[in-house]
């Protein structure tokens, strides 16, 4: 007994078989496939905006739906900086070096010594990122503000005193048999003393001033003379010589 279900294959004389009849068939086989595909839907590709989009073509109307793949997304918004600038500050003597950076371009500085005048700085040339500066240290004690501004109004403040080291300076004038001492100090002389053939004198300023005068009286012939200034910050300054008076 045969199974069932069997296929037997007997062979075919292709010299027999109808060309007409194969192509129609096959055609037949296209057409079944499309009206499969238009009514369980299918997916195609368009163009537009310039980005590739996939839809579904919907099941029965051949109307196409969108698929859920969402387009692409737009430009987004521009970020906000929030970054301060930097202030650096170097001296060399009484010279400040004020060097300012940001990660973007900065906008202008401002820097005050005390109550002094304001003076502002702004960004130029080919690099807007970067300011640079120099400004004088007064004498004595004195404090800086700088302040920093970019073109997002992001500002940085730093502050910073400075305390210069200042000497007295000591002036003598021979007049005849007298000398006159002058000491001046930017901020205060305290006293001097005056050593003369090694018979020491101290002077005391009278009152908080920035300079004093005293007059010292020569003896006949040679004198060696020393002068030494004290002012307020207990800085000295020290002058030695020799004077001749002779009165004939």
């Amino acid at each position: 007994m045969k199974p069932k279900n069997q296929i037997v294959f007997t062979g075919i004389d292709i010299k027999n078989v109808n060309i007409n009849s194969v192509v129609k068939f096959f055609c037949f086989m296209i057409v079944l496939f499309g009206i499969v595909l238009v009514s369980e839907g299918s997916y195609g590709v368009y163009k537009i905006s310039g980005y590739y989009k996939i839809i579904e073509i919907a099941k029965g109307n051949g109307e196409p739906t969108p698929n859920p793949i969402p387009d692409p997304e737009p430009n987004p918004e521009p970020s906000i900086d929030y970054v301060k600038p930097t202030i650096t500050l170097s001296n060399q003597g009484i010279r400040l070096t004020i060097i300012v950076r940001d990660n973007e371009e900065l906008s202008y500085i401002t820097y005050q010594w005390g109550d002094e005048e304001e003076v502002v700085i702004e960004a130029s040339g080919d690099d807007l990122k970067y300011i640079e500066t120099e400004t004088a240290i007064p004498d004595g004690e004195n404090t800086i503000k700088i302040t920093a501004y970019d073109i997002s109004n992001n500002s940085k403040t730093e502050e910073k005193t400075y305390k210069t080291v200042v000497k007295p300076s000591i002036i003598i004038e021979q007049i005849g048999g007298l000398l006159r001492i002058t000491a001046t100090d930017p901020r205060q002389i305290e006293y001097i003393e005056i050593s003369l053939n090694g018979q020491t004198t101290v002077v005391n300023a009278e009152n908080e001033s920035a300079e004093m005068i005293h007059e010292q009286q020569l003896p006949i012939g040679e004198s060696n003379i020393k002068v030494t200034a004290h002012n307020k910050d207990g800085q000295i300054k020290i002058y030695e010589t020799i004077y001749l008076y002779d009165p004939e």
